[in-house]
């Protein structure tokens, strides 16, 4: 499938019904306002019942269904080679079925530890959607996921991605 602007709003939560087809990519380029260039998006589900916060990790199902990352969910055989997105709408827990943007590339907000550092490998965490530099050993990296500033708190921390996914075991 090929990645195009295709009237996308990022800011946009879909429910009951999807807007796009589950998996669809676009594009934006905001090289001309902000300076950031293109950042790429992928349409997914969010789970019933489940807050969702700006900077989170999630992990995408190969029915595209998005879940915020755990050090449980990423544990070794759990989830090697899943997609991997960054929430960038917050959306409240409800009983209604939601759909809405992840980003896969480009400059973003990541939800991280306070003391992941920057440029580093990062996992996953107990907290939901949060990422650490790695120190729990059998814990799963995050390939395609950096921090491009180090966190000094529990919140969101200026990164990129890379059409990241769950890779190897520390």
């Amino acid at each position: 499938m090929g990645i195009a602007n295709i009237g996308l709003n990022v800011g946009q939560i879909d429910s009951p019904d999807p807007t796009f087809t589950v998996g669809t990519r676009g594009a934006v380029d905001s090289t001309t306002g902000s300076g950031v260039g293109v950042k790429e998006y992928l349409y997914v589900k969010l789970t019933a019942s489940t807050a969702y916060t700006v900077g989170q990790v999630v992990l995408i199902d190969a029915d595209g269904v998005a879940l915020p990352s755990t050090i449980t969910l990423t544990a070794p055989g759990q989830a090697a080679g899943r997609q991997i997105g960054i929430v960038v709408t917050a959306s409240a827990s409800t009983t209604a079925a939601r759909y809405a943007w992840v980003q896969i590339y480009g400059e973003t907000m990541i939800l991280a530890n306070d003391t992941a550092a920057l440029n580093t490998p990062l996992q996953a965490t107990a907290n939901a959607g949060e990422v650490d530099d790695p120190a729990t050993a059998g814990t799963e990296e995050l390939c395609g996921v950096f921090l491009t500033t180090t966190a000094t708190s529990d919140a969101a921390f200026p990164g990129f991605v890379t059409y990241p996914y769950v890779g190897r075991t520390y």
